[in-house]
């Protein structure tokens, strides 16, 4: 069963760029990481880190990596909370003092204890699943891909099903909770057996111009140099006079690191699941004018994905995507930009571009629909104050945004 890749969440940009909102103060540090370069790392009962699922779903799963220095902590401890889009807990993951985890599904009256214990100091992976019906509804959670799961909830009672599925919080504590590898999915059936943990990396453009980046600004100059992605904490890119579009392939000249081809943690085509790409912008002008994010590979070329309709303020912009001709294969490169379709007038500070993966450790994971076709194209499209998914289901709602 193919299931719809929603977000995901390896926090390879070393800030909290991707959070829909966060509270208290969660960081994110380069040590006891899971995969990559960073990991989320939150250790106060205040700290909190929320992800959305951008779309309102009826099931839908998380799956996480998750450490703890103390796994019998004082008191129990909340570690994750899915949410509805009327902000009430639909379901919770919680740390008991004797080691184990325990499930609280709202709605019912008894919380369901599961038999592994957790270890002091050792990262394992966590994947969670609620179907949210008003009746009959179910719920699971295995712990370390488990061939069963750890605790299988049927035939539940759950708060109404209009109440979607809408975000996912991850809670910290003064046990010092760490969070890495985080992906989310939706679908209406049962994820059986388990996915597989997974990792994941991130690949920045570094382009210089002609004139090479002092500041870290974007250098003015032809529409061929728009995806210089400098990581400064201020740009200054002069308006452009017309239409225009430009990307940059993370190759040997142009990303830091280069890749996916060339990138040894690569072990195959059909590990890698997704594409995310995340941009920091703004304009300066061109209210008129269409801004698009550009996203693909250096084989197949770029997709130009909707307006994001960008303010002159800065804020990040999301594109996720499973599709075919989007998602780089293993001997290709991604590519990243942007184009208007008037005055070009994008000021930039950073663009990354991740990649789920999905190491060959066991298989239970199958190629989603979208990716065996070039033809099916179902991206998300999201930025911190308002998302937009596209097709059938275009909704937008409101954001707490993160400020950057």
């Amino acid at each position: 069963m193919a299931f719809g890749l929603r977000n995901f969440c390896g926090f390879e940009t070393g800030g909290l760029e991707e959070a829909q909102a966060v509270a208290g103060s969660p960081t994110v540090v380069n040590t006891n990481v899971r995969s990559g370069a960073y990991c989320l790392l939150m250790d106060a009962a205040a700290d909190q880190y929320d992800m959305d699922f951008m779309a309102l779903v009826l099931g839908g799963f998380v799956c996480f990596g998750f450490r703890t220095d103390d796994a019998t902590p004082a008191a129990i401890r909340t570690i994750l909370e899915i949410r509805t889009a009327n902000d009430e807990v639909e379901l919770s993951v919680k740390l008991n003092t004797d080691g184990k985890l325990r499930f609280t599904v709202a709605g019912n009256s008894t919380d369901y204890d599961g038999t592994t214990v957790l270890s002091d100091g050792t990262y394992h992976y966590l994947e969670v699943f609620l179907l949210a019906h008003e009746t009959a509804g179910r719920a699971k959670l295995w712990i370390d891909n488990a061939s069963t799961p750890e605790i299988n909830v049927s035939s539940i009672d759950t708060k109404a099903g209009t109440a979607l599925l809408s975000y996912c919080r991850l809670l910290g504590a003064t046990e010092a909770f760490r969070f890495d590898d985080v992906y989310f999915g939706n679908d209406g059936g049962d994820p059986s057996p388990p996915f597989d943990p997974a990792e994941v990396f991130k690949y920045q453009s570094v382009k210089a111009s002609a004139t090479p980046d002092t500041g870290g600004n974007l250098n003015a100059g032809t529409w061929d140099k728009a995806g210089e992605t400098p990581l400064a904490a201020t740009a200054t890119n002069p308006a452009y006079t017309s239409a225009g579009a430009g990307s940059v392939d993370t190759d040997a000249a142009n990303g830091s690191p280069e890749g996916p081809k060339n990138d040894a943690r690569i072990d195959g085509d059909t590990n890698i699941k997704g594409m995310k790409g995340i941009s920091n912008m703004r304009r300066s002008g061109g209210g008129g004018s269409i801004h698009s994010i550009l996203m693909g590979n250096d084989v197949d070329g770029t997709t130009t994905f909707p307006d994001i309709d960008p303010t002159t303020a800065f804020k990040n912009y999301f594109v996720v995507t499973e599709s075919a001709g989007v998602v780089p294969l293993s001997t290709e490169y991604c590519s990243i930009g942007f184009q208007t379709t008037g005055a070009q007038d994008y000021e930039c500070q950073e663009q990354w571009a991740m990649l789920l993966h999905v190491p060959s450790v066991g298989g239970d994971v199958t190629v989603p629909a979208a990716l065996a076709t070039a033809t099916a194209l179902s991206p998300v499209v999201t930025i911190l104050t308002a998302w937009v998914v596209s097709a059938s289901l275009a909704t937008a709602t409101a954001l707490s945004p993160v400020s950057t």
